[in-house]
């Protein structure tokens, strides 16, 4: 069984880390839109405590929010902890067998890498375990619509993305990037 990373690998910064690009882009987007175009939008209940609900590990399930080639990523809802009541975006690993085994050393390395990267333009891992015979991955959790739908819509009619908005987004994504490239493990080795 592979070595799963402990739960000192995730804890959260003292402060949430901020960025300029990042302010520019929240700053830019069409916040009372999205926010009621988010997944969010359309949950008015707590996740469901019938005896049928999904729990993955500590995290009851809300929702499938997407497919992928390794898994399915789903919405949760922290069940216990510090995290108690809080959602975040789990990635269960669908196609592991112990004679294929690089689907599950991709989402360790996933795990291990996002553990020690802190930037605003990075999803934070929160936890890694198996549940029902699978791994999973939990991160934060971003709201809002996904990054292709809005391109989608503002294509779809004349002048497509505000220039200020795109620069804003390329600089996080940038400055995210470079966070990822250049963290290293508290010994200063390189990921």
């Amino acid at each position: 069984e592979p070595r799963l990373p402990s739960a000192v690998d995730f804890e959260s910064p003292a402060e949430p880390p901020t960025s300029p690009a990042l302010d520019i882009a929240l700053d830019a987007l069409p916040v009372e839109e999205d926010l009621n175009a988010g997944l969010l939008g359309s949950l008015s209940q707590p996740p469901p405590s019938s005896p049928e609900a999904v729990d993955v590990g500590d995290y009851r399930v809300v929702a499938s929010i997407g497919r992928g080639g390794m898994g399915e990523i789903f919405l949760g809802r922290a069940l216990t902890g510090p995290r108690q009541g809080e959602l975040a975006a789990l990635k269960v690993l669908s196609h592991y067998t112990e004679e294929d085994e690089s689907a599950l050393d991709m989402l360790l390395d996933e795990a291990r890498i996002l553990a020690h990267i802190d930037h605003p333009g990075v999803l934070r891992v929160l936890d890694f375990g198996r549940a029902h015979g699978k791994y999973f991955l939990a991160s934060e959790y971003l709201e809002g619509r996904p990054l292709v739908r809005i391109m989608i819509e503002a294509y779809s009619r004349e002048g497509g993305l505000e220039h200020g908005w795109v620069a804003a987004l390329g600089s996080l994504v940038a400055e995210g990037l470079y966070a990822a490239h250049t963290a290293r493990l508290p010994d200063g080795t390189p990921l």
